[in-house]
């Protein structure tokens, strides 16, 4: 939230918990899910460019990532899809 508020963007990422002050994963996933219904209901701010996630590998990192991500809502597309 904060590097798009630099871009002169406000969108509901600023209203997610900074990683460090979720007590548990379960506290995590809510503060996402929270987000990603902000986001469905109110989308994004006009002129804001698409936001891009990419994962790579099937480790556990990229694992977590891609669970906590599939909390908000997205489309999956392939590298080759991309403009």
């Amino acid at each position: 939230g904060q590097r798009l508020l630099a871009d002169g963007y406000s969108t509901p990422f600023l209203y997610s918990n900074r990683c460090f002050m979720n007590t548990s994963l379960e506290e995590a996933k809510e503060s996402v899910a929270n987000v990603g219904e902000m986001i469905a209901k109110q989308g994004f701010p006009n002129g804001m460019p698409p936001v891009t996630f990419v994962f790579t590998g099937a480790g556990n990192v990229s694992t977590g990532a891609l669970e906590m991500f599939k909390l908000l809502p997205h489309k999956m597309v392939e590298p080759e899809e991309l403009e």
